[in-house]
């Protein structure tokens, strides 16, 4: 069972956290091609290349090997807000605006526990599609026994 805490909005910040934010923010945006959110289904591994531990499917020609779900930039910012705050501790993980993660079998498996939960509370209409997405992409992983790449 999760306890889930209503999102966490820029109010709740100081404006020194904001500030060192709005820095990261900026860094990110400089450094790669804006609207770049992404969830990525890895259907079979095997030959794909890595970037550390992060299973990278090729730009075309993903039939076999995985599925893509791109999103808009204001969908990493939904996420940021609601999704990573509830999952970065339960996965041991620090995904970030800007940031690229797999999450293995194992963690999707938290996930879609934690989306399941999530869900029965009120959102946006774009958050619960996404979170729909997601949870799809998860529950595949799980029975595959591979993972999901979210890109944020």
């Amino acid at each position: 069972m999760f306890i889930i805490s209503p999102p966490v909005f820029f109010d709740d910040y100081t404006t020194t956290d904001i500030d060192k934010y709005s820095e990261i923010r900026q860094m990110s945006i400089l450094s790669r091609e804006i609207g770049n959110m992404k969830f990525e289904l890895i259907i079979n591994p095997l030959g794909l290349e890595m970037y550390g531990n992060v299973p990278c499917l090729p730009v075309d020609g993903i039939e076999g090997v995985g599925e893509r779900f791109s999103g808009e930039e204001s969908d990493s910012w939904l996420l940021l807000e609601d999704f990573v705050a509830g999952i970065d501790p339960i996965c041991n993980n620090v995904l970030a605006y800007g940031d690229v993660d797999y999450f293995d079998s194992e963690q999707c498996t938290i996930i879609k526990d934690w989306l399941s939960e999530r869900m029965k509370f009120e959102m946006t209409p774009r958050l619960e599609y996404l979170y729909r997405i997601l949870m799809d992409y998860t529950s595949r992983a799980t029975r595959l026994g591979t993972g999901v790449v979210i890109e944020l």
